[in-house]
């Protein structure tokens, strides 16, 4: 699906800012839809278009220790969004984000469900270096949308 845009602001967003633009309406499509649903969604985008889109799924885990640890139990549950993610950063050759999110997801399962993010000392750390990674992989993949622009962007006259 190509995303609307002037020139003006295609140029003005920083690349984090054209990444979420960019799959601001699939997200909107999937939300409060079954798995099935979501799935012929995201499988309707091109390739480009799903390993973006993938990425971005993370996107709410970098605000807060407490969304970071929530969306990693959650791909702990949901293993179909766990390889969806993956298979996005594969895509882009995010080998140091793969790595981090399995050894992320190996520490969350040793840490019980309701221990207080205080009592977690593992856990600052880790959300630390996933802001890192996750900032630096969002600024490859805008980069790669602008390199690319004509399978993300109508610009618009």
């Amino acid at each position: 699906m190509l995303v609307e845009m002037n020139r003006q602001s295609f140029d003005a967003l920083t690349n984090a800012e054209l990444v979420l633009a960019c799959t601001e309406v699939t997200i909107h499509q999937v939300k409060g839809r079954n798995p099935t649903e979501k799935s012929q969604i995201v499988q309707a985008l091109h390739e480009e278009q799903q390993a973006v889109f993938m990425i971005r799924l993370l996107d709410p885990a970098r605000h807060t220790e407490i969304d970071f640890r929530s969306w990693i139990s959650y791909l702990l549950i949901e293993s179909c969004y766990s390889e969806g993610i993956k298979d996005g950063f594969r895509f882009f050759g995010e080998t140091a984000l793969l790595q981090f999110l399995d050894d992320a997801v190996d520490v969350l399962k040793e840490i019980p469900q309701h221990a207080e993010l205080d009592s977690t000392s593992v856990l600052t750390p880790l959300f630390e270096t996933f802001q890192v990674l996750y900032h630096e992989c969002m600024e490859r993949t805008g980069e790669f949308i602008r390199g690319h622009a004509s399978q993300f962007i109508q610009l618009q006259a």
